[in-house]
């Protein structure tokens, strides 16, 4: 009934959104704090800042355009009916990218990457060619 996982999405939210799909329908999602699951995820560098460390996982750009295109078509899709996760969504999206734009390698191509995600997703929903 409510189908499978979206084939447009690439890594990044595949299971969120599934699960914003699932609430939509009518079904309560369950969560287990028990799974466990080991995963490489970028690659964690720390860094001081206001005398606080900060990580950064130093995705690629590429990875960066999937991050931010899918959170703008989850938001753009959901996010009137599921306020409190948008509002989530949106601060977590917000910190990695300030984090991401400050911190990590190629600032200039995760720049572009950042907006052609937020852009493409908020604005057509559909893939276009990744950085």
């Amino acid at each position: 009934k409510v189908g499978g996982y979206r084939e447009d999405f690439f890594v990044d939210l595949v299971d969120v959104e599934y699960c914003l799909r699932v609430r939509q329908y009518g079904y309560t999602v369950a969560l287990t704090t028990d799974a466990y699951m080991v995963h490489a995820a970028g690659a964690p560098e720390a860094h001081q800042f206001l005398g606080r460390t900060v990580w950064t996982m130093n995705h690629s750009p590429r990875r960066a355009y999937d991050l931010c295109r899918n959170h703008a078509v989850l938001l753009r899709s959901y996010g009137a009916v599921e306020r409190a996760w948008a509002t989530a969504a949106s601060w977590s999206l917000l910190k990695w990218a300030v984090k991401a734009l400050l911190f990590e390698r190629s600032r200039a191509a995760m720049l572009a990457a950042i907006s052609k995600g937020l852009t493409g997703g908020w604005f057509t929903g559909a893939p276009a060619e990744r950085p």
